[in-house]
């Protein structure tokens, strides 16, 4: 079965524009901890 829409390249204007809206406003709250984790584990 062939796609319904064939696949395309993306820009770097179209990249850059979908990175300029991540991470998103409306993150769930268990989401927050992992994202903003800046702190190094102990072995």
């Amino acid at each position: 079965m062939p796609p319904m829409v064939a696949p395309i390249k993306p820009t770097s204007w179209q990249l850059q524009d979908r990175g300029k809206a991540f991470p998103p406003n409306y993150l769930h709250e268990t989401w927050r901890d992992w994202l903003y984790w800046d702190i190094e584990l102990e072995p």
